[in-house]
């Protein structure tokens, strides 16, 4: 089977400049953003996505998703 990584949260002072300024380090485009998060995609698809607090959450989130089984 294979795992793909599909986001993680970063907890950030200011998640516009945090965002810009991972784009800017890495080359990459803007992504569309929603609720309390300015996101980030990575070129396979997964996103990085900043918040500013006071966000509860737990210290780190990580989702992946399973795939097909490999044969």
């Amino acid at each position: 089977m294979s795992i793909s990584f599909d986001h993680t949260i970063i907890v950030a002072k200011n998640s516009s400049d945090s965002a810009a300024f991972f784009r800017e380090l890495f080359a990459l485009p803007e992504a569309p953003s929603w609720g309390p998060f300015v996101n980030v995609q990575l070129t396979d698809g997964a996103l990085v996505q900043f918040a500013e607090p006071p966000f509860e959450m737990l210290t780190h989130s990580y989702l992946s998703t399973p795939g097909e089984p490999v044969p």
